[in-house]
């Protein structure tokens, strides 16, 4: 049997027909938990705990400290609310969950909390919390249905959130949160974001994001380099891309440094990650509206971003 040969194309493709059928969205979800292996494990052992980690460590660096009178908001859940059980298992004391659309699935929620005792020493050490009582909550969460699992834990879930963000109130928020979300946001929207960013964080509260600047269909076909989506105009990307399944807006590092400056918010971390594990599109290749990006532009595949609202 000749073996199947994973293209970008087909992909993009068929999202783009999915998006357009009722329910598409949900099974496209189905097709990519198969096909990518997005097991609870991978999703919280291998993805969303060192990230969350990696946020609280540079914001202890920045000064920030987690405490009970704190709101944490994050920004995508996707299709569990391992991020959220983190921040209230590590001591904030309200926290908020919100997503443009309401992927939250109760069998996914109870698979995660499962694996949850696996990463208690580690919280307990990074966090100095209590290791006793911290898996005493877990294991009552892990006897919780996924339906009942947001109002036992204190979790707020906001699906689908509205572009203003007018279900947060101004001024309420310590930290605003978000992993490989930013990416997927139209670039008219990122500013909207950050403008409501800018209005639920309280004075001096802090905003933390990690943005994947990569080509995402390059985690799908070997071999594919991750800035080959530079090579095409903005009216053919969309032509690929231009659906919520699909898209990736395509800003590179200093777009994302001018629109967090732009912001009103205080940047105090710019990290920049440069791509050494996937392969680089040749800049002659590259259209004509990105070959003239810097050097540094066309290789930073990462960004950390920490920005503070002024006092």
């Amino acid at each position: 049997m000749k073996r199947y040969v994973q293209n970008w194309k087909v992909k993009a493709l068929t999202q783009k027909a999915l998006w357009a059928l009722p329910g598409g969205i949900y099974l496209n979800a189905a097709v990519s938990k198969l096909r990518a292996g997005h097991s609870a494990e991978a999703e919280l052992l291998r993805k969303h705990a060192p990230n969350y980690l990696r946020h609280m460590a540079a914001l202890r660096r920045h000064g920030f400290e987690i405490s009970g009178e704190k709101t944490f908001l994050e920004i995508g859940t996707g299709w569990d609310v391992n991020v959220a059980f983190l921040a209230r298992l590590t001591g904030f004391g309200r926290v908020v969950t919100v997503d443009a659309f309401r992927h939250l699935q109760t069998k996914q929620i109870e698979a995660c909390v499962k694996l949850f005792p696996q990463l208690a020493g580690e919280l307990c050490t990074s966090f100095s919390l209590d290791e006793e009582s911290l898996r005493r909550k877990i294991d009552e969460g892990s006897r919780i249905s996924g339906e009942e699992f947001c109002g036992w834990a204190g979790i707020e879930y906001i699906a689908p959130i509205s572009r203003e963000y007018g279900e947060i109130e101004t001024g309420t928020c310590d930290v605003v949160y978000s992993t490989a979300v930013f990416e997927h946001i139209y670039v008219a929207d990122v500013i909207e974001t950050l403008k409501q960013i800018h209005r639920v964080l309280k004075p001096g509260g802090v905003t933390t994001h990690v943005i994947d600047l990569k080509d995402h269909f390059a985690y799908y076909q070997p071999g594919l380099p991750y800035n080959h989506f530079l090579r095409f105009s903005e009216s053919e990307w969309m032509k690929w891309a231009g659906n919520p399944m699909s898209f990736t807006n395509r800003l590179l590092a200093s777009d994302w440094e001018r629109l967090f400056r732009d912001s009103g918010l205080d940047v105090v971390q710019f990290e920049e990650v440069i791509e050494t594990s996937l392969p680089e599109m040749d800049k002659g290749l590259l259209h004509e509206d990105f070959r003239h990006r810097s050097e540094r532009d066309l290789r930073v595949g990462e960004l950390h971003v920490i920005a503070r609202k002024p006092q």
